[in-house]
Order: structure tokens, then C-alpha cells, then sequence
């Protein structure tokens, strides 16, 4: 990950915090705040980042980077169904990259 995207994830994730730290959130019954933990890179365009919340527990937020715009993070909570779709979304990825490859010009 290069230091200027770097840098973008770094604010979209400190940007994230203050935004989900809001008394008057709308789901945010109990007025937790938020504040970044750890940013772990997962790959070029994406990220987990930890976040420890005012209740002594932590939250986990997606992050993917698209390039087109000027480039930009986004993010959100994925559930478990969520991650258990992602799983099956990469085989079928795979599927669909294998056939494509014979349709290049070579």
C-alpha cells in the first residue's frame, strides 16, 4: 500500500470513529465512542480496522479502497453473512477469471 493511500485509509479510519461516536447516532443507545485500535492492511485496496469502543469492547470495520474519482475508502460493519458471502464470492470469482482468460487475444 502506498504512503499516499496510506494515509487516506489512516483518516477515513480516525474520520469513521468521531462519525460512530456521536451521542445522537442513530443505533447508538448506550453513547459509545469510538477510537481507532489498529489498522491492519489485508491487501493493496483493503483493511481491517479495530476499533475499542467506550464499553470496554471492540468493533471491526471493513475497509475497501476504489481508485476511480481520485480514490477513496470505503467501509462498513460486514456481518457473518457477509463474510461467510465474500467466501463463496471468491470461488466463483476464480470461475468466472478461468473463462474469461481463453476469450484474450493472444
Amino acid at each position: 500500500m502506498n504512503r499516499e493511500i496510506a494515509k487516506k485509509l489512516n483518516d477515513k479510519a480516525k474520520a469513521m470513529a468521531w462519525a460512530f461516536s456521536k451521542p445522537e447516532r442513530e443505533f447508538n443507545g448506550t453513547n459509545e465512542s469510538f477510537e481507532v485500535h489498529k489498522i491492519n492492511p489485508l491487501s493493496e485496496d483493503t483493511a481491517a480496522v479495530t476499533y475499542n469502543k467506550s464499553s470496554g469492547k471492540k468493533a471491526l470495520m471493513f475497509f475497501y479502497y476504489r481508485k476511480n474519482g481520485g480514490g477513496n475508502w470505503h467501509c462498513w460493519f460486514p456481518t457473518d453473512s457477509h463474510i461467510l458471502g465474500m467466501q463463496y464470492f471468491g470461488e466463483l470469482k476464480l470461475k468466472v477469471e478461468v473463462f474469461n482468460f481463453d476469450k484474450n487475444e493472444m
